[in-house]
């Protein structure tokens, strides 16, 4: 399978867009959620040049601030896309098929030691009321549904985005073992423009902010990306 990249580029290209989509939601988080003052920073009037260029900045990073996190997602959501879809690929070339009960353990151990502990941690935080997390919260985020309508409080709502990639992992895998290699481009345009319709009509939003049809459109992306580039073979 040839692609536009050798390997050690590859890697290289993704990382760095990891890197950006870690710092925007870093800056995201900051700016927008730990420090108010930022948001709240205001002159009266402001009466001289330098009030002016500092009230200009302020303003500038909170709206920065705002778009970056979830653009940020985005980047990461179409790069995984990309990521899992190539490497099933590769997979698929070298052995003939792709192993599904082999690519949901790989995944189970990769994502559920760290996950779980997380979970455990917030539950044990919880019990010792350092903090507020009622268990509806921990079996939501625990059954990976905190991109949905299910209660997901502030301490596992976070959580939304692995939800989403795990629904991702749950089911592309089936559908590309079942569909033929030359269709699945023509499947993943059509799903990439019904998803991305469903996302401007407001359609599968969940707590008011989660748009589940826009984050499924960005991995649908990076998966086209993958076979088209297996396609230039």
């Amino acid at each position: 399978m040839n692609t536009a990249l050798e390997p050690i580029g590859r890697d290289l290209v993704l990382d760095f867009w990891r890197g950006i989509g870690i710092l925007m939601v870093i800056v995201h988080h900051l700016v927008y959620f730990h420090f108010e003052t930022f948001r709240n920073f205001t002159f009266s009037i402001p009466v001289g040049a330098f009030e002016h260029a500092l009230w200009w900045t302020n303003q500038t990073l909170v709206g920065f601030s705002e778009r970056a996190g979830p653009l940020g997602v985005k980047f990461f959501f179409i790069v995984s896309g990309y990521i899992i879809t190539y490497l099933m690929l590769h997979e698929e070339e070298k052995y003939g098929r792709l192993s599904i009960s082999t690519f949901y353990v790989r995944r189970i151990f990769r994502i559920l030691p760290p996950y779980l502990f997380y979970l455990f941690s917030v539950m044990a935080f919880a019990t010792f009321s350092w903090i507020a997390v009622p268990p509806a919260d921990a079996l939501t985020a625990g059954a990976f549904l905190c991109n949905t309508a299910l209660p997901c409080g502030w301490f596992t709502v976070h959580t939304w985005t692995l939800a989403v990639e795990m629904q991702f992992y749950v089911f592309w895998p089936l559908i590309f073992v079942l569909l033929p290699p030359h269709r699945r481009a023509l499947f993943l345009t059509v799903l990439l423009a019904l998803l991305v319709i469903a996302s401007a009509s407001g359609a599968f939003l969940a707590h008011g902010w989660i748009d589940n049809a826009l984050s499924f459109a960005c991995i649908a992306l990076g998966a086209l990306s993958a076979v088209h580039l297996a396609l230039r073979s």
